[in-house]
Formats: C-alpha cells, structure tokens, sequence
C-alpha cells in the first residue's frame, strides 16, 4: 500500500492553512474503506486455500489406510506358523502365478527373517483359509551333475588340438548343453576353438546369454583336474520310460568328431529329481521345491527334509489387523478434525464477544464432505454372500461419539476377526463395502482434478483477482491525490493572492 501523501510537497505555503492534513484525511477517508473489504476477502482466501490444502493432505493419508482396505489380504491378512512359529503373512500374489521368478519372489517377501529355520516357507493368497495340517518334507528338488572321467593336469590344458587340416572345421566346432524334452527342453550352444583350455570353456559356459542355469567348474583331485557340470534344472521322471533315464538330466552333445571324446568321458554322477511332501496322510510331488496351492490359497517352498511331521497353522493374523483398522480410524478422524479446524459453526452466547467467528464456519463444500463421510460410516453393508444380513461398523467394534469421531473396541473386534475373517473383509471390501465407498469418496475429492483440485484453483484466481483489485485501488488513488493535489493547490495560490491583496490595502489605510 503507497504511503498517503508521498510524493506530495507541502500545501498551504500561500494560504497558512494546513491543507496537507485536510488531503491526508480525504484521502485515508476514500482509501481505508476498500483497503478492509479488499483485506478481508485476501484473509478468507489465504484461510480457504489453507484449509484445503490441509483437508487434502489429511484424505491422502486417509486414502492410504482406505487403499489397504479394499484389499482384504493386506488389511485382515492371514498368517502361517510352522509348530507355533510364525513364518508368514497373507500376499497380494496369486498362488496361480506361472511364473516361477516371481513365485520365488512373491515367497521371498512373504516369510519373515526366521523362515530358515523351519523346514519349508509359506506364502498365503486371499484364497487361503484356516486349517491345521500336518506336513512332512520327504524329498527335495535337486538338479544333475556331470563329472568327467578323464583327469586333466590343470586348468590349462586344451580340450583338443586339431592339424592344419582341420582348421576349418575346428572354426565351427560346438558343444550343446541340454536338458528337458518336448515343450520344457531348454539348450544353448558353445563355441570351442582348437587349443581351447578347460579353464577357458569354464568360463565360455558360465557367462554364455542364454545359460539356463549351467555351472561349470575345475575341481582339482589328488590324481588331476576334474571337469564338473551342475544343472539347476530338476524335476521328476515322468516320461514313463524307466530306460531312458530322467530326461531332466542335463546332457552334452556335439556334431563334431574332434570333441567326441571330450564329450563321452562325462557321467552322471547325480540325477535330477522332484520334491515330494506328505500333508495330512496325502502325498503331493512337484519338477521344483516349490508347491504352488498345494493347500487352497497356499504356496509351500520346501529347503529341508524332515524326520518328524510339523504342523502348519493358518489362521488370522488378528494383530495386524486390528493394527490396521486403529489406522484406517485413526486417519478418519484427522480428516473430520482438519475440517472441524476450519468450518465447525461456534456457539453463540448472549452477551459474549461472538466476532471472532471461524472464516469458514458453515463452509458449504467442508460441510458436504462431512455430512457424507458421516453417511458412510453410519450406514449398513449387505453381505454379498448372505443377503440377509446387513452389518454396520458398530458390530465390528467400531463406534462413533457425538462429534462424529471414531473410536476401536478391540475386544469386539478380536471377536468378529477370530470368527470369520473372509466375512469381516466382505464388510469392507465387497462391491459395496465401506472401504469401497470410501475410496470413491476420497477418489472424488482428492485426485488430480477432483473437487479439492477444483476448489484450490478457484481460490487462486480469485486471489488474483484480488490482487487485482489492490493494483487497481492504487491506481485510483494516486489519481486521487492527483487531483486533490490540484484541487487545493488552486486553492492555495488563490488564498496566497486574496491575502497579497488584503495585505497592500491594509497597508494604505
């Protein structure tokens, strides 16, 4: 705001008149009026864009837990433990995932730190279920192993040697390590060049693109250099041929006469094999260590054999999920608690200083949202499966005071998670659950270009408007004392004349 009077030079020289003073209240008369109104529109502005601001990160936060919700597996999750000792959480992963990287992974992140010292680990998808079972490892997977039967005296020594004559074809000799038949067969081929080391097509195998899990070593004897090859591959033999061997037994071929020899000194020193486990009296085998939905909605990964029977456990993890329902109402609350900072109507007491009302008292937009996060958790779910019962948060052991906030009654809520978990998730993540309703409430409100997006950019303008506003008054102010400065300068010069006048006449009489 420019100062009043700036810029002016003192009036009332001619006059004697304190003409100065006379502008200064001409102009604080005209100014101060809409310098308020314009002052109070900024305050209600900043208040707004900081209330919406502050009810957009509270709902974002809410979302979080409202996110968690809508999936039942993470918000009421299961958990497996292995003779009383938890080794897993419920997962988000399908136990009918084909791909084994990702089962390994999915299995991986599913087990807790103490997984290893139990026999297998556990991974649980929101099909599993409660139960008690009895499992026995009787069998892990194991891949084959190759060990040449010709001794070398070192790493250095070469493959083979061809004659000048055979140059040409030495250029294109080859090794073919396969394993697997029909659609499971996997290979990949290495080039071997005359006067090739051992040690050389060690690590030709090791580092090839499109190894599927060969290892290639030198084991170094009392009687020489060994050369040893392990497959990762395993699996069962089920071709139905006993004759044949187990066609998941890596194997080495080549077209070339020259590396034949090389070729026919390897053995099979350990066959491929599946893992086999007992659950329950019930014999179940797989190609891998992996046992993917064994159990309905459970993916077992075995890494040791047992002598004795374990029992495994699934049944709710209700810690955490009470943890997780205290953080869904907990985040709930802060959203009615940011909006109540800015909008909630104050009492009126008769006789009292009623000025200093909230900006937003009675907001019409934070009063909506209110209203229908009120609804929400008022409201009863009907249980998609058992359409004639209709459940409301208070059964669950959720109630609502008279402000509207939330509070937990674990002792309920144990109860109702203890006695049927999938009926607890269904009440909050059906089609029409309170998760689900939530979360296209909070979705409307608080994505990019919902109705607090919308709200922030509307107060925007309008504070530049009002900044606007405030250029324009200046304006017209300066113009102002422009022509006051005018105005009363005239006046001046014309009183500094009429007392010139008076002053001569008087000094004639």
């Amino acid at each position: 705001m420019a100062g009043v009077g700036a810029g002016l030079t003192a009036a009332g020289v001619g006059s004697g008149l304190d003409l100065e003073s006379l502008m200064n209240a001409s102009i604080n008369a005209e100014r101060q009026p809409q310098e308020q109104r314009i002052k109070k529109r900024q305050d209600t502005l900043n208040v707004t864009l900081s209330a919406v601001g502050s009810v957009k990160s509270a709902l974002s936060n809410f979302r979080k837990a409202v996110d968690k919700a809508t999936k039942p597996q993470q918000f009421l999750p299961r958990q497996a433990l292995v003779d009383g000792q938890k080794v897993s959480e419920a997962t988000a992963n399908s136990v009918n995932s084909t791909s084994s990287d990702k089962d390994k992974k999915s299995s991986e992140a599913a087990s807790s730190s103490d997984d290893l010292a139990q026999p297998y680990q556990v991974s649980l998808s929101r099909r599993a279920v409660n139960g008690t079972y009895q499992v026995d490892v009787l069998q892990l997977a194991q891949g084959s192993r190759l060990t040449s039967t010709n001794v070398y005296k070192s790493g250095t020594e070469a493959i083979y040697k061809s004659n000048t004559a055979d140059r040409t074809s030495a250029a294109s000799a080859q090794l073919t390590f396969k394993v697997g038949q029909g659609s499971k067969e996997k290979s990949f081929n290495v080039d071997v060049k005359s006067g090739m080391t051992i040690e050389q097509l060690r690590k030709a195998i090791n580092e090839n693109a499109k190894n599927f899990g060969v290892t290639a070593n030198l084991i170094n004897s009392e009687n020489g250099t060994h050369f040893v090859l392990d497959s990762s591959v395993s699996g069962l033999d089920n071709d139905n041929n006993p004759d044949n061997g187990n066609p998941n037994d890596l194997v080495v071929t080549t077209s070339n006469s020259q590396l034949a020899d090389f070729v026919s000194n390897f053995q099979t020193t350990k066959t491929a094999s599946g893992a086999k486990v007992r659950i329950n009296g019930l014999e179940a085998t797989s190609d891998t260590n992996q046992f993917k939905n064994v159990i309905s909605g459970v993916n077992l990964t075995v890494h040791e054999k047992t002598s004795k029977s374990s029992q495994l456990t699934i049944e709710p993890d209700v810690e955490a999920a009470v943890k997780n329902v205290h953080d869904f109402v907990d985040t709930y609350n802060k959203v009615l608690t940011q909006i109540d900072k800015y909008s909630k109507p104050q009492q009126v007491h008769k006789g009292a200083d009623n000025t200093h009302h909230k900006p937003l008292s009675g907001d019409a937009m934070l009063r909506t949202m209110r209203y229908a996060m009120g609804k929400i958790v008022s409201s009863g779910v009907r249980d998609p499966e058992q359409p004639g019962r209709v459940q409301t948060l208070y059964g669950m052991g959720v109630k609502m005071d008279r402000e509207g906030k939330l509070s937990v009654d674990d002792t309920k809520l144990k109860e109702q998670l203890n006695g049927d978990l999938n009926q607890v998730g269904r009440f909050f993540a059906s089609d029409n659950g309170i998760g689900t309703r939530f979360a296209r409430f909070v979705k409307s409100y608080e994505e990019t270009g919902g109705i607090l997006d919308h709200r922030q950019q509307s107060v925007q303008s309008r504070l530049k408007g009002v900044r606007e506003d405030q250029t324009a008054l200046n304006d017209r102010m300066t113009q102002y004392e422009k022509t006051l400065r005018d105005k009363y300068s005239a006046f001046d010069k014309s009183m500094a004349g009429l007392k010139e006048q008076m002053n001569y006449v008087q000094s004639h009489l």
